[in-house]
Formats: structure tokens, C-alpha cells, sequence
């Protein structure tokens, strides 16, 4: 492991709540699981620059703004801005000096599948860290609930400092740790990511679609059982091949030709499971398979079983199948 690398002030202006999560073996080995995480308003002064840290960082920006530089790239962060930046890649954060304050919530996690969300995060955002989610309050309140799972209320002596109207700070209890905070707080982790890519995907495929390519696409469904080239499919829309291939797939995430292959592998499959008085030879070229030899290697390519398999494995009944 690459020793990490870091420089830091920790400027802090108020801190509402802190936790440091020591996971167990068991959670590390098989959860997505909280690392470090707190709610509070940074300082003028407050930067990190670090890399080569396993961990992913969740920062949502309330009040206040920073300066976020990640894989190169400069970033301005504002109010109901989230980011979120692989912790191993050099990165640099810093309140922005023009605001002077940073109000934000904020966790690391690592563990799990989270290497898969953060990757489906950043491709879906445009291989951009920094989104501005319309559903603010909500994802705020998801991160306070990952940092509850581990906080309880600290009582600080009427002696210590603390900002005007600052309610008391929450900081991790030790006596609390058990196995269950770590799944609850597994939970919350997982559900905020996926809340964050279902409004992503809703975002793309809310996206205006041109109408020839809505049309190429219903072309292609409604014919999917016959033979159709890019050369047919520019002729019929008078666009070039080349260019037609690689709209269709930035609007529909697969090629003309994946798509038609989608559509007959799933035609087939229902065939397999609902249609018992046709043969795989028949399925294969009633929906547009050349022949069985071809439709079985595509089939087991995909599907990881041979069509007889995937049919027997539903338990469908069929009349004079081919051994």
C-alpha cells in the first residue's frame, strides 16, 4: 500500500458533529462502511491536500463555499453543491477565500462495491465529481442519518467555547459500536448512492432525443427478426454510418446492432419459457438467428448457459426438443 500522502489545516469555525469509525474485520471484509464523517462550519484557512488514502469522501456544501481540484481539474463549489472524489487520487480542497467560511456535511466510506458506485457516479455525471442534486435536504438528511448511527449528544462544561446559537456538538461514543450500527450505516450509504444514480439516469433519459434517432430505433424494434446494416440504416435516414453508430449508441448505450441483438436474445427467451412447441433450431430463426450454432454460442455468451439449459432451468415443457 502507497504510504499516504497529506497536508492539512483544520480551521474549524464550529463543529456540530464528528465521528471516527474503527469497523470491525467482518464489516471491512464485506460492507461499505463509514469511515469518518462530520457536520461543521470550516474556517478561512481550512484546506487538505492529500493522495493515496483508500477511501471515497461525500462532501455536501450547505453554506459558504470552496475550491475543489481533483484529477487535474478545478472545481468551484457553492451552496447544495455535492462532490464526491476517489481519496487515493491526488486531490486539494480549501474554503474559497471570498466566502471565508464553508458550511458543509461530509463522510468517508470504503469497502463493499463502493469502488463500483463511485465509477457509475462519475461516468454518469459526465466524469465530473461535483453535481448539484435538486433533492438537497434530502441527501442532507441521509448523511446526518449515517452520522447518528454512531453519535450521541455531548454535554460540554459552561466553560468551553462555543459560537453564539451553536447547538452542542455530537461526537462519536465508543460504547456504542456493535456490528449493527456498521449494517445501518451500510444501509444508509448504499441507499444515498443509489438515490444519487436513479437521479442521474432519470436526468440522461429525460434528455431531448432528435427524432431521427427515436425513429432509427423503432425501426430497428420493428424489425428486429431481419438483416439490417448500417449502410441500410444510413441510406434510410440519410446519415452516414459511422456518424449514425456512434449517436445512437451516446443516446441508447448500444450500437445498432447490440440493440438488435438484445431484442432477439430476449424474444428468444421468452420463446424458451412460454413457447414448449418450438424447437431451439425454430427460435433461433424465427427471430432472425442465422442458425442454432450461431444462436447457442451468442446465447451462452450471454446468458452463461446453453438455450436447452436456460429452458430446462424454468422448468418449461416442450414438444420433440432437439437433444
Amino acid at each position: 500500500m502507497k504510504q499516504i500522502d497529506l497536508k492539512s489545516c483544520f480551521d474549524t469555525i464550529s463543529i456540530r458533529r464528528y465521528v471516527v469509525n474503527v469497523p470491525s474485520p467482518e464489516t471491512e471484509n464485506n460492507l461499505l462502511y463509514l469511515q469518518e464523517g462530520g457536520d461543521h462550519t470550516l474556517g478561512p484557512r481550512f484546506f487538505t491536500t492529500r493522495s493515496s488514502l483508500p477511501s471515497f469522501l461525500v462532501f455536501l456544501t450547505y453554506s459558504g463555499g470552496a475550491q475543489l481540484i481533483y484529477d487535474g481539474k478545478r472545481y468551484e463549489i457553492r451552496q447544495n453543491d455535492l462532490f464526491i472524489i476517489d481519496c487515493r487520487k491526488k486531490h486539494h480542497y480549501a474554503t474559497d477565500s471570498s466566502f471565508g467560511y464553508w458550511g458543509s456535511i461530509a463522510f468517508h466510506f470504503f469497502g463493499g462495491n463502493s469502488d463500483f458506485l463511485f465509477n457509475t457516479f462519475f461516468h454518469l455525471n459526465g466524469d465530473s465529481p461535483v453535481c448539484t442534486p435538486p433533492e438537497y435536504q434530502h441527501f442532507y438528511n441521509l448523511i446526518s442519518l449515517i452520522l447518528d448511527c454512531y453519535i450521541t449528544k455531548l454535554h460540554i462544561p459552561a466553560n468551553v467555547y462555543q459560537p453564539d446559537n451553536d447547538p452542542p456538538p455530537e461526537i462519536f461514543d465508543p460504547t456504542s459500536l456493535s456490528f449493527g450500527n456498521d449494517l445501518n450505516a451500510s444501509l444508509l450509504i448504499t441507499q444515498l448512492m443509489t438515490d444519487l444514480l436513479q437521479l442521474m439516469i432519470k436526468s440522461k433519459q429525460t434528455q431531448s432525443i432528435p427524432a431521427d434517432f427515436m425513429a432509427i430505433r423503432d425501426y430497428i424494434a420493428n424489425n428486429y427478426q431481419q438483416r439490417i446494416t448500417l449502410e441500410q440504416l444510413g441510406k434510410l435516414f440519410f446519415l452516414s454510418p459511422c456518424y449514425l453508430q456512434r449517436t445512437f449508441k451516446q443516446y441508447y448505450g448500444q450500437t445498432p446492432s447490440e440493440y438488435q441483438i438484445s431484442l432477439r436474445l430476449n424474444a428468444a427467451k421468452n420463446m424458451l419459457r412460454y413457447a414448449p412447441h418450438f424447437s431451439v433450431s425454430e427460435i433461433a430463426l424465427v427471430n432472425g438467428f442465422e442458425n442454432r450454432s450461431y444462436f447457442n454460442r451468442l446465447f451462452r455468451q450471454r446468458e452463461g448457459m446453453t438455450p436447452s439449459e436456460y429452458r430446462k432451468s424454468f422448468g418449461a415443457t416442450f414438444v420433440e426438443e432437439e437433444t
